[in-house]
């Protein structure tokens, strides 16, 4: 699990550094400049570099780098746009020793005349940090245009200039990076869309800036491949009912698929016992697909819904199930008598959409998992605002109604009541297929049914979803994958998971 901090947090956590436990800023500066030398060394063509340096800090890190370079023999340039008169204390310090050291430095028109000329192989964008709000100003943007303009591969010191590192907006001009080296922690707008897509791969560097530096623990997180260590453990002395029993309501006439994908990836995440209850007319598609699974169907009544509920140890409810009266009758039945943790999705939520007093009333843990168009109805809000801080919305939503709330997207976010929240970074955009989602409602269900915490099991659910899908794209690519290969992903992302010399059992 890493943090994920917002600007001004990021800030804070460098005064603590600098100001409490005392690591000097220059310093600081220095380990910066040194880790993005590494990256460049190992992934760029350095044959012909230069370093846009702004008047602030991030100016300084990029007056470093291409001191660093210039000494180990490659051939760099500044292109200094920040007025020198308004450099920070440490950028100009960083300025006299690269002038010292003789490294080649223009600026004012000479060195946008320097870009437009010249066929770098690298430019490094050191032109603006963490700090910026709103459009960049004159001439930073004028430069940022003439950057995205070369062919050369870019590298970003901290974020790209023209994102928001809390945001991820971009209001006017932004470099396109290759790649971002930031330091400490992830920054949220690093994650977030558009910033994300800025950003090429983002690397995070250890410069000593710790978790001994935060002011206090940031209420966002996002997870890694080490996080699969959280999956519910294994035990040798086990049965199919130490993994618990999920039922799963799910499916209607017509649309019996969203069941099978949604039962198929719950037992792939080590889920015991799958119960479906479905229309009759999917009982025999069901018993051929999901052969494993024990079935519950009905006519035009569903009588039972309750026994179902009580036999499980978690619910998931909504993968096609239609939004018929029927379905009504089992959304409103189901939520109003369970006492276990429970999963809504799809048609649940267009259905909670006209009476979201139900889910007040529920007195189980609920995980609502909706899509922007269906967060649209839940809340009234548009898909436009919504996308706009969907941070803010997952938290207001998980708040206002005490359940979890999963807002999906290409990133997508949770959030509890709390306030607590969680930016994903695994997916792809093969994964924008049908069934997708009910692969989702089956994961989430699975972990709940053998007894993690609900928050958890929404994390580490949406998590293992996204490596699901890319291992699903590096078979079959982004446009051949299916939700069925997402669910074959996630067997493969858990078994590579316990062969790398980790017990999965107690």
């Amino acid at each position: 699990m890493q943090y994920v901090l917002t600007s001004e947090q990021m800030k804070a956590c460098d005064r603590a550094t600098i100001q409490k436990i005392g690591v000097a800023s220059l310093v600081l500066m220095e380990r910066a400049a040194l880790a993005c030398v590494q990256e460049l060394k190992q992934s760029f063509d350095l044959t012909d570099t230069a370093v846009l340096c702004g008047a602030g800090n991030n100016g300084g890190d990029g007056l470093a780098i291409a001191r660093i370079l210039a000494e180990q023999g490659r051939r760099v340039t500044v292109l200094l746009v920040g007025e020198k008169e308004r450099m920070t204390e440490d950028a100009n310090v960083q300025l006299q020793i690269a002038d010292a050291y003789q490294v080649p430095i223009v600026s004012g028109d000479a060195a946008i005349d320097n870009l437009l000329r010249s066929e770098y192989t690298t430019i490094v964008d050191a032109l603006s940090g963490i700090g910026l709000h709103g459009a960049l100003r004159a001439p930073y943007d004028a430069y940022v245009r003439l950057l995205n303009q070369q062919h050369a591969r870019v590298l970003a010191v901290d974020i790209p200039s023209g994102v928001n590192s809390t945001t991820g907006k971009v209001e006017g001009e932004a470099v396109r990076a290759d790649m971002t080296v930031t330091f400490g922690f992830y920054k949220r707008g690093q994650l977030l869309y558009p910033g994300k897509q800025y950003c090429g791969i983002c690397k995070v560097a250890d410069i000593g800036i710790t978790g001994r530096s935060l002011t206090a623990a940031p209420e966002c997180v996002c997870f890694d491949q080490g996080d699969l260590g959280r999956l519910p453990k294994r035990s040798q002395d086990s049965n199919k009912g130490t993994y618990g029993k999920l039922f799963l309501i799910a499916g209607s006439k017509n649309m019996c698929g969203a069941a099978c994908f949604s039962a198929e990836s719950a037992y792939r995440v080590g889920t015991g016992l799958v119960r479906i209850g479905s229309d009759e007319e999917n009982r025999c598609i069901l018993q051929q697909r999901i052969p494993e699974a024990i079935l519950t169907t009905w006519y035009e009544e569903a009588n039972e819904v309750e026994e179902g509920v009580l036999w499980s140890t978690a619910v998931g409810i909504g993968p096609g199930l239609s939004c018929s009266e029927q379905a009504r009758t089992l959304v409103r039945r189901a939520l109003l008598c369970t006492r276990v943790p429970v999963v809504a999705d799809a048609d649940a939520l267009n259905l909670l959409a006209s009476d979201l007093d139900i889910l007040r009333r529920c007195e189980a843990p609920v995980i609502v998992t909706p899509h922007m168009g269906e967060m649209q109805r839940l809340t009234g809000k548009s898909i436009a605002h919504l996308k706009d801080d969907p941070i803010a919305a997952a938290q207001q939503f998980a708040a206002e109604y005490g359940c979890i709330c999963v807002l999906k997207d290409a990133a997508t976010v949770a959030a509890d009541p709390s306030g607590s929240c969680y930016i994903n970074t695994s997916g792809n955009n093969g994964m924008s297929t049908a069934g997708s989602g009910d692969v989702l409602t089956g994961i989430i269900g699975g972990l709940l049914s053998q007894g993690m915490d609900v928050f958890e099991a929404a994390k580490l659910g949406v998590y293992l979803h996204g490596l699901a899908g890319d291992r699903a794209a590096s078979v079959r690519g982004v446009r051949g994958m299916m939700a069925r290969d997402i669910i074959d992903g996630v067997a493969a992302c858990t078994c590579d998971f316990d062969g790398k010399g980790k017990r999965n059992d107690e």
